[in-house]
């Protein structure tokens, strides 16, 4: 059953009490959307989808990525570097929204914000960090939330090296010399 509460703000709540189901409640600026709210509620609830997005509403991207820094980062071998972009990611003006809030228009911005800055190899890795906390976060963690990155573009992973061996041009030993007399003393 829904009920509507006029705020004293001028805003209005709505809340959604049904039997077997958590109690839902949310706020609105017009009853109109807050009624459009609760028929989308009860319309889940009514074919058994509804899953509560509540924890996704109240937690944020800064708690995803510092709850995956102690308890999946810390067991990795690649611990440091991990680490050291999720620290950086925590600075960003992302880590502030809450979970739900966030949409893969959000991360197209990040992404282009941080090519400005860093190589395509970089940010790859940092939006492969976010998709996995959002993955992780539905999966085991029980935040019902979809994952934003998959919606976006991934950049260009960065050109692979091209080194080549080169002759000395100046009557030294050539790289080549070197590498076969530092192979012979071994």
């Amino acid at each position: 059953m829904a009920s509507f509460r006029k705020r004293g703000s001028g805003g209005w709540q709505a809340q959604v009490r049904r039997k077997g189901y958590p109690a839902q409640s949310k706020s609105f600026p017009t009853r109109a959307a807050a009624v459009r709210w609760v028929r989308s509620i009860e319309f889940e609830m009514d074919q058994g989808t509804f899953v509560s997005r509540n924890e996704a509403e109240t937690t944020t991207v800064a708690e995803l990525l510092t709850r995956y820094l102690s308890e999946r980062t810390a067991l990795k071998r690649g611990a440091g570097p991990e680490s050291y972009r999720i620290r950086a990611l925590l600075r960003h003006p992302l880590a502030l929204r809450y979970v739900g809030a966030v949409r893969g228009v959000d991360i197209a911005k990040f992404r282009d914000e941080r090519l400005a800055k860093v190589s395509n190899g970089s940010v790859r890795r940092e939006l492969t960090i976010l998709s996995q906390i959002f993955r992780i976060a539905r999966k085991e963690w029980g935040i019902y939330v979809d994952n934003p990155v998959r919606e976006i573009e991934l950049p260009a992973p960065n050109a692979p090296r091209n080194r080549r061996l080169h002759d000395a041009q100046d009557g030294s030993d050539s790289e080549e010399a070197k590498l076969f007399d530092a192979c012979q003393r071994y």
